[in-house]
C-alpha cells in the first residue's frame, strides 16, 4: 500500500463524499480507524458518509462519538439536526441546529435552517434568527472579552449545568484570562464526564505545564495525540495545541504522521460489500 500522510488522506475522503463515492468514503474512513481507532476526524468522515448513505442509525451513532470528544463539534451537530428532522423529531432537532448556529452564527445554510426549524415550532418563522447567549458568550470569547464571557456562561450553566460545550467554554475564556487554577477545575469535571473531550485535555496539559508538571501532563497529552494526530507540521494552525505541545516537558510529535492507503478499487469493494450486508441484515 502507498503511503499519504493523515491530513492529505482526510481531505481526500471529503473529496469523495463531495462527488458522492460514499461507499469508498465509508471505507477509507474505517480504513484509518483500524490504524488509529481514536482520530476523531476519521470518525467525522465516516458520519457524513453514512449520513449521505441514508443510513441514519449509524451516522447517529458516529455523530455521538465525535461529540464525546467535540462537544461543539460543528458537522456532529449539524448531522444529528437532519436525522432528527428526518424522524420528525423537531425539538431534538432545532436543539442540535442551536449549538450549529453557535459556532458558526454568520452561516447562511445553517441561518435559513434555523428559521425554518422556529417556523415550524412558532407557526411563523422569524425574518432573522436571534443570536443565542451561548452565540453572543463565544463571541465575547473569540473578542478577547474573557471576564464578559465568563459572567455569561455561569448564568448559563446556572440554568443548564449540562451543557458541556458551555463548560468548555468557560474553561477556554478563564484560561485565556489566565485563571489556571479555575480553568483546571472545569476541565477535571469535564473529563469526568467525557475523558476523550479534545479541549479539555488539551487545556488541562497546557496548565500542568506551565506549572511544571510535565509528568502529569504527559497522559492528557497523549490522550490529545491519539484523538487528534497533531504532527510537528500543523501545530502552527492549531489552537491551543501549538502553545501547549511547544512548551518545555511536552512530548514530541513526528513531522507528518502517515497511513497506509487502500487503493480505490479496494475500498469501493470494500464499501459496496458493506452496503450488500446491512441489506440483509
Amino acid at each position: 500500500m502507498a503511503e499519504i500522510t493523515l491530513p492529505k488522506y482526510v481531505q481526500y475522503i471529503n473529496t469523495l463524499i463531495d462527488d458522492s463515492r460514499l461507499a469508498e468514503a465509508v471505507a477509507h474512513s474505517r480504513h484509518i480507524l483500524e490504524q488509529h481507532p481514536r482520530f476523531i476526524d476519521a470518525y467525522r468522515t465516516l458520519g457524513k458518509a453514512l449520513l449521505e448513505q441514508g443510513d441514519y442509525p449509524g451516522a447517529v451513532d458516529i455523530f455521538q462519538r465525535v461529540l464525546g470528544a467535540v462537544p461543539d463539534d460543528f458537522v456532529a451537530h449539524v448531522g444529528l439536526a437532519i436525522v432528527h428532522k428526518a424522524g420528525d423529531r423537531w425539538k431534538e432537532a432545532l436543539w442540535h441546529m442551536e449549538r450549529a448556529f453557535e459556532v458558526e452564527p454568520h452561516n447562511p445554510a445553517i441561518r435559513t435552517e434555523l428559521q425554518n426549524l422556529y417556523g415550524r415550532r412558532d407557526g411563523l418563522a422569524p425574518e432573522q434568527p436571534e443570536l443565542t447567549r451561548g452565540a453572543l458568550a463565544r463571541l465575547y470569547v473569540k473578542g478577547g472579552l474573557y471576564q464578559q464571557a465568563i459572567l455569561e456562561l455561569r448564568e448559563l450553566l446556572a440554568e443548564d449545568p449540562e451543557r458541556i460545550d458551555l463548560q468548555l467554554l468557560l474553561a477556554e475564556g478563564m484560561w485565556r484570562a489566565e485563571d489556571r487554577v479555575e480553568a483546571a477545575d472545569v476541565c477535571r469535571d469535564v473529563l469526568d464526564l467525557l475523558p476523550d473531550c479534545v479541549q479539555a485535555n488539551a487545556l488541562l496539559a497546557d496548565i500542568l505545564l506551565q506549572m511544571g508538571e510535565a509528568e502529569g501532563a504527559e497522559p492528557y497529552l497523549r490522550r490529545v495525540q491519539e484523538l487528534t494526530q497533531v504532527s510537528a507540521a500543523t501545530l502552527a494552525t492549531i489552537d491551543p495545541f501549538a502553545q501547549t505541545f511547544g512548551l518545555p516537558g511536552a512530548m514530541r510529535l513526528p513531522h507528518e504522521v502517515r497511513v497506509d492507503r487502500l487503493s480505490d478499487e479496494v475500498a469501493l469493494g470494500m464499501g459496496e460489500r458493506a452496503e450488500a450486508a446491512a441489506w440483509t441484515e
